[in-house]
């Protein structure tokens, strides 16, 4: 039996980052640079994204809810100061992790080959509209 490809829902690995890149929507696209879309901390899809307040002077950073939940609790585990991954900023008490509507929006709408597109399935679709097909 073939193994099956894992779900575009996921969009873990650099192969299926790579063939979102190439299925794109231009809406998507148009607003979003394909690098804006990755977590800078596993440099995968974001998967929920979540954005550090505070960070990067005029632009917050962006990254996977796990990731960044991961990283600030290790620094907690750890007994050092939070800091942001990407500037090494320390994150203050006051400062939250909350979601990024429009990175969501931009990663919802990437199109995408159905996860069996080498088994035959010929169909491409909206990241968010994955569940459907499958």
């Amino acid at each position: 039996m073939p193994e099956l490809l894992p779900s575009p829902l996921l969009a873990t690995t650099a192969e299926r980052l790579a063939d979102h890149a190439q299925t794109s929507s231009s809406a998507a696209t148009a607003t979003v640079d394909m690098e804006d879309l990755r977590c800078p901390i596993c440099f995968a899809l974001m998967l929920a994204p979540r954005v550090l307040s505070g960070c990067g002077g005029q632009r917050s950073h962006s990254f996977c809810a796990p990731c960044i939940t991961f990283w600030l609790q290790h620094q907690k585990d750890m007994n050092l100061a939070p800091t942001c991954p990407i500037d090494r900023r320390v994150v203050g008490k006051d400062e939250v992790v909350t979601r990024d509507p429009a990175l969501e929006a931009a990663i919802a709408t990437l199109l995408v080959c159905c996860p069996n597109h080498r088994l035959g399935c010929t169909a491409r679709f909206e990241l968010g509209d994955g569940a459907a097909h499958l």
